[in-house]
């Protein structure tokens, strides 16, 4: 894709995908299995821009996510883009939940 900028189009999402931490608070190693299994609860990943039409279909129409939310997505929605495997275009529905950050521990 060159040097192009990506831009949703209609109710389309772009999202930047977190990896699973590899080692723990302590600096352990979280074995591969365990990331796994993380991954496989769902896609938690930062919305990085929104189509014009997203969410325009739902009820009233109100955007229940914005750019910059870390969100939890289904696994493997949308389309991964080659040059950059972490990012994902998507339907504004595959959106489960939006992260809202709990009290520190």
């Amino acid at each position: 894709m060159d040097d192009a900028i990506l831009v949703p189009t209609g109710h389309h999402i772009i999202v930047e995908v977190e990896k699973p931490d590899e080692r723990t608070a302590s600096g352990l190693y979280v074995p591969i299995a365990s990331r796994d299994r993380k991954m496989n609860e769902g896609q938690v990943s930062k919305i990085i821009a929104v189509g014009p039409q997203a969410w325009n279909a739902f009820a009233d129409g109100l955007p229940w996510a914005k750019v910059g939310d870390r969100v939890l997505c289904i696994k493997h929605a949308g389309v991964a883009l080659e040059s950059n495997p972490m990012l994902r275009i998507m339907n504004d529905e595959d959106v489960l939940a939006v992260l809202e950050p709990g009290p520190e521990v």
